[in-house]
């Protein structure tokens, strides 16, 4: 039983390695994170049942990844109060607060969240320009184009008009939703040479 154990945690190293790269650069140096997914492989091999028909990764999977994000939960930082000795300060700090509330708690200005939330109705001037930079250029080259794929690339990427979804361009012009895929996809090769 110990041999079948071992086989399997030795044979899945390199899933934990796979996902302690997904952890990277979160606090924690990836042999620390390695060796807490080793660890959590090993406490999950105690535990799995093969009778049951589940893949032993698949099993694993969650064991690894909880000791990972626990690892970077109490290591990430310089210093972590534990939650049983949480002050009443920090569980203050933990509650939602109000957008329009000033910042920080008890202060006596004028400054708020709201006032410094982004409208986001209202384009970003520096975005806009280069967008109508890039309109007028792909306008130039879509001469490349004839008049189907013309209209499919317009409607898909809504230029000069609202952008519509590839099933309702393929209603509106009498296609299936493939068919207009594929057109979609000539008319960028099109454009990809004439750019």
């Amino acid at each position: 039983m110990q041999n079948e154990r071992d086989k399997l945690v030795t044979g899945n190293i390199g899933y934990v390695v796979t996902m302690a790269k997904q952890y990277a650069g979160r606090g924690v140096a990836m042999d620390d994170l390695i060796s807490e997914g080793n660890m959590a492989m090993v406490d999950a091999s105690r535990k799995f049942d093969p009778s049951k028909g589940k893949r032993f990764v698949s099993y694993a999977a969650p064991f690894i990844r909880h000791a990972m994000e626990q690892a970077i939960e109490q290591q990430a930082g310089l210093y972590r109060v534990p939650r049983s000795e949480a002050t009443r300060e920090t569980k203050k700090r933990k509650m939602p607060v109000s957008v329009d509330e000033p910042i920080p708690l008890g202060s006596k200005t004028a400054f708020n969240l709201l006032s410094v939330l982004v409208n986001k109705d209202v384009k970003r001037a520096d975005l806009s320009l280069e967008d109508s930079e890039t309109y007028d250029e792909l306008k130039d080259k879509l001469n490349v184009l004839d008049d189907r794929e013309r209209e499919v690339i317009s409607r898909y990427f809504g230029i000069g008009s609202a952008a519509f979804t590839m099933a309702e361009i393929g209603e509106a012009m009498g296609l299936k939703r493939e068919r207009v895929r594929q057109i979609r996809n000539k008319a960028i090769r099109k454009l990809r040479k004439a750019l």
